[in-house]
């Protein structure tokens, strides 16, 4: 049996929602989990538990906001913030020729980034200190 989930006995008196109310589920949804995890137990037709002995309910239960909210924070934010970007970028570029000489070309770049009223980032790029040299691949 799957470890994330428990075997519960049904008590006189037990609703879908009172037990789902207990952890944090509602009536529908526990219907929903016991019968997609029940196997060979008898799936809930019904909203009541006249004749059932026991029902499958999950340890610890996530509703799809908690879901939601935890994959969230898990993801890089939507907008890209002022602290995001560094300062200075160093890049190297290297191109290939067919002739076995390659181009190699190394610059700098500086960020700058501009506040507007609206919440918008421009990024202002400098270039500068480039230099540019071939070299003759030895093969």
């Amino acid at each position: 049996m799957n470890e994330n989930i428990l075997l519960y006995q049904v008590k006189p008196g037990d609703t879908l929602d009172k037990i789902g109310g207990t952890i944090g589920m509602t009536g529908n949804q526990l219907k929903d989990f016991h019968n997609a995890h029940c196997g060979k137990m008898e799936r809930l037709w019904f909203d009541n538990l006249v004749g059932i002995k026991q029902i499958i309910i999950p340890k610890e239960y996530k509703s799809p906001e908690q879901l939601k909210r935890e994959a969230d924070k898990n993801l890089p934010p939507l907008h890209l913030t002022e602290d995001f970007y560094a300062d200075r970028y160093f890049v190297k570029e290297t191109f290939s020729g067919l002739s076995g000489n390659d181009l190699e070309i190394d610059y700098q770049v500086d960020i700058g980034l501009k506040k507007f009223r609206k919440p918008v980032l421009q990024i202002i790029l400098q270039k500068y200190d480039v230099m540019i040299s071939k070299k003759r691949n030895s093969s």
